[in-house]
């Protein structure tokens, strides 16, 4: 989550002009002005917001497959360790086995003989 974001206004912001704020004490008419200046802004502010909103939103699945894939590498190698330590058990096993039927095999020669 390193994205930097540059502050201030959001794409498509604009400025209201000097008379669409009233500033020039008209009749009015320049109320009106001003309101559509503020609606506008609220559209482009609003869009500025979805958009960001999909960004965040994209970012976020981009990052989940990442985790996905790393914890399905981990489980894969974490079950290749398990079958090795699996295989070295069993062989050890066998070994100890094979050596007790070995004693046991001498010891009924010896009661034999």
């Amino acid at each position: 989550m390193s994205d930097s974001y540059a502050s201030g206004p959001p794409a498509g912001w604009e400025q209201p002009s000097p008379q669409a704020s009233g500033g020039s004490g008209g009749s009015g008419g320049s109320g009106q002005g001003t309101a559509g200046v503020v609606k506008d802004q609220a559209a482009n502010l609003s869009q500025g917001a979805v958009e960001v909103g999909k960004h965040a939103a994209g970012t976020a699945r981009d990052q989940a497959a990442s985790v996905a894939a790393v914890a399905a590498a981990q489980g894969a190698e974490l079950l290749r360790q398990a079958q090795v330590q699996l295989r070295d058990q069993a062989g050890t096993g066998q070994q100890r086995l094979a050596a007790e039927l070995d004693a046991l095999s001498h010891g009924f020669d010896s009661m034999a003989g």
